[in-house]
């Protein structure tokens, strides 16, 4: 199982950041042919570098801290500018340090949400800058941005195998079930995927 959640970690960082730089990558013009008649020096034009912010509500977790050693070697390498910033549970502070990224330029910003409703001020936000957005795993609610993208694990079939491994370990007796933070859309799928196989 760690294995399988690993492989799919850097399958998503390896994607995010490949869809970023395509989506993202500055356009190159081309060089003026100089001709006889020109006595003025030929200027090639530099592409700007591309600058991508990314806001984690948590590294309480090994798998967000992986994520954004993953990114941000990925934007290294590609010569990408990262700005990453993490909210601490604190949706206020995420909405704050995500207001700060887009007044830097940013080209793109990534959030995984703390609080799933409430980063939807940050999703306007980006819309009036005319910066698109990535839900980063846990998807932001209640947007109406036709350029915010999702991209996180097929979270229903994720509960299905939860729900499968504790039903063949504990066919029989009483469950105590957690169904999650109520701010995070993926706890609901989770629980829907596991109830599957444990509600039968």
């Amino acid at each position: 199982m760690k294995i399988f959640k690993r492989i799919w970690v850097v399958a998503l960082a390896t994607l995010l950041v490949g869809a970023l730089l395509i989506g993202c990558a500055p356009t190159v013009q081309p060089t003026p042919t100089p001709t006889p008649s020109s006595s003025t020096p030929t200027v090639v034009p530099t592409p700007a570098t591309i600058k991508i912010g990314l806001s984690l509500a948590t590294l309480q977790e090994e798998r967000w801290v992986r994520d954004l050693d993953r990114i941000t070697q990925e934007c290294k390498d590609r010569g990408i500018e990262l700005f990453s910033q993490v909210a601490n549970m604190d949706a206020a502070k995420q909405q704050q340090q995500c207001e700060s990224m887009l007044t830097q330029g940013i080209n793109v910003l990534i959030i995984a949400p703390h609080d799933a409703t409430a980063a939807a001020a940050i999703v306007e936000m980006a819309k009036a800058a005319g910066v698109p957005v990535i839900s980063y795993d846990r998807l932001i609610m209640n947007v109406d941005d036709p350029n915010m993208v999702y991209i996180s694990f097929h979270n229903v079939a994720v509960g299905g195998l939860q729900g499968k491994y504790i039903t063949e370990k504990v066919p029989k007796g009483n469950y105590v079930f957690m169904s999650g933070a109520p701010t995070d859309n993926n706890a609901k799928l989770f629980k829907q995927g596991a109830m599957n196989f444990i509600q039968p």
